[in-house]
């Protein structure tokens, strides 16, 4: 293998700090909360590994969010999992790091005020805020941990929130392309947008990591931080749910943590429009290839007649997969050629305001025949019957989505006969809203009964979904710094969202009686296996 080049390098230090931050997000909280109920006084004590279920009832904690607890930690590398995992039958122990980490515990008695002072940070950059968060200057400075391997990691796990705050307001507001725009030269901060000393106090926090110069009342992007800019997306995932990762301590316990929807109908436990802002460029950059090449011959078949007469996106997001295939439908199909006499509508449906707005407005911008309506994936009934308010036969659609079937509501299985015949084998944690643990037998059911109740809407042209995928912790543990996934099962396994492997995903597609016609797999250099996948699915 050839050696990396400086820029390479830099490129490479720069991402492992962010994974190492977006990894803190992730798990301060949910550390701060399992010590201060004991688990790791239990774990420390015990030579052999514990039923996680019975640690969970003797620490306070629900079922389903104290196996997901221990997922995050065996994908940091710190627990072993083993016993029949799929069965919900896991046993727990720390892992030889996990024994000597415990000795920076202490350290994350300060993640809760860490992310808390994160959003106050972020409001502060906006103008939403006219003062300093009171801890800030306190916490910028960093836990006060050794210069070790492990204690380096624990640092930048703390000053996570902080930097990740930082960052993606400093992006939204356009500093970083401003600083990135005079490379090595100094901007006068008096150029930038936002509050003067939020500014400073942010961009100190980046010159804290070697990212940034101050002087003078100027600052400047070091090649370092240059290279940090340019991964700022990495952050969003994070970022968009730090109000969750905020309200873990209730969330495990089972207390009243005020999220859910506002009476404005906004959502409370995320930054809806950060998070759809990601997955539109997540799109852009992963998906939008391979999704075209399984989507334009549709385009191109003959007679015109036979083609889908509207594409229905359910989980539209910010519009971006919409406006991208008709832009491609339009310039590179035989479609294209005659929308005149054949027009393509392009509905987005989507479960909230937030999107429904931005879904439209993109459309609109750039004058895409569109209609937008509340769309839930996991009601395929009712979303037909909405289209056909509209005068659109949902069965005669081309039906797309982006990452929202791991967002569907579960149900338990209906059919009894196959859940007591099938075999589970995904290694995930599923957590119901109440906190309970979801067996792997009853999830992978359940998907199968998604796929099947989708059938009579894909019979004519099929779906074709992009999904987001979770990996087994023995694959992420030994890539610590160099992925993201941590944050992945954080964040959506906190919010009741379903995240599977991919093969188990095909595996119930196949199940419910689906051919797959085209199938990519996205993101397997990082930990050997899929984290996204491009398949479309029509009955057989």
């Amino acid at each position: 293998m050839a050696p990396l080049s400086p820029e390479q390098r830099l490129k490479l230090r720069a991402w492992h700090k962010v994974c190492l931050q977006v990894d803190g997000i992730a798990t301060g909280t949910t550390v701060e909360t399992l010590a201060a109920a004991g688990v790791f006084q239990h774990l420390a004590g015990d030579a052999e590994p514990l039923e996680a279920s019975a640690l969970a009832a003797r620490s306070g904690i629900l079922p389903g969010y104290f196996h997901l607890a221990m997922k995050l930690l065996a994908n940091q590398g710190l627990v072993l999992r083993g016993g029949d995992i799929p069965a919900g039958e896991t046993l727990v122990s720390l892992s030889p790091d996990g024994r000597e980490w415990l000795a920076f515990l202490e350290a994350y008695q300060r993640g809760r005020a860490s992310v808390a002072a994160a959003l106050q940070l972020r409001a502060w950059l906006a103008g939403q805020r006219s003062e300093a968060p009171p801890d800030l200057a306190a916490l910028s400075r960093g836990p006060a941990v050794d210069d070790s391997l492990l204690g380096r990691r624990v640092r930048q796990h703390l000053l996570g929130p902080l930097l990740g705050a930082a960052m993606t307001q400093l992006a939204a507001s356009g500093v970083l392309q401003t600083l990135g725009g005079s490379p090595g030269g100094w901007v006068s901060l008096s150029w930038l947008k936002g509050p003067p000393e939020a500014l400073t106090a942010a961009l100190g926090l980046l010159a804290g990591q070697g990212w940034a110069r101050l002087q003078d009342g100027g600052a400047a992007l070091t090649p370092e931080g240059e290279a940090a800019a340019a991964l700022v997306v990495g952050y969003y995932e994070a970022v968009s749910y730090l109000p969750s990762f905020l309200a873990v301590p209730e969330i495990m316990h089972g207390a009243e943590a005020n999220l859910g929807l506002a009476a404005n109908g906004e959502e409370t436990h995320l930054d809806r429009a950060l998070d759809i802002k990601m997955s539109g460029l997540v799109f852009q950059k992963e998906c939008r290839e391979p999704f075209l090449e399984a989507a334009l011959p549709l385009f191109d078949q003959k007679p015109l007649s036979q083609q889908p007469s509207c594409v229905v996106d359910c989980g539209s997001g910010d519009g971006t997969v919409l406006l991208e295939l008709y832009r491609a439908i339009k310039e590179q199909t035989l479609r294209g050629r005659h929308l005149q006499s054949h027009p393509l509508i392009m509905v987005g449906a989507e479960y909230t305001e937030v999107s429904r707005r931005t879904t439209a407005a993109v459309l609109a911008e750039a004058e895409v025949p569109h209609r937008v309506i509340f769309g839930d994936i996991g009601d395929p009934g009712r979303l037909a019957a909405d289209l056909g308010e509209l005068g659109l036969e949902a069965a005669e659609a081309l039906h797309i989505s982006k990452s929202v079937i791991h967002n569907r509501a579960y149900q338990p299985p209906r059919d009894h006969e196959r859940l007591r015949s099938w075999r589970p084998t995904s290694l995930a944690v599923f957590t119901s809203p109440g906190g309970g643990l979801i067996p792997a037998r009853e999830m992978e059911c359940n998907l199968v009964e998604f796929f099947e109740a989708w059938r009579p809407w894909m019979a004519r042209h099929g779906m074709l979904a992009i999904e987001a995928h979770t990996v087994d912790p023995e694959l992420v543990a030994p890539r610590v710094g160099g992925n993201l996934i941590t944050v992945l099962d954080a964040s959506h396994g906190y919010a009741h969202q379903y995240l599977i492997e991919a093969e188990i995903y095909r595996r119930a597609a196949r199940a419910a009686g689906l051919d797959i016609l085209f199938s990519r797999d996205i993101g397997q250099q990082l930990v050997g296996r899929p984290l996204l996948s491009v398949n479309h699915f029509k009955p057989a």
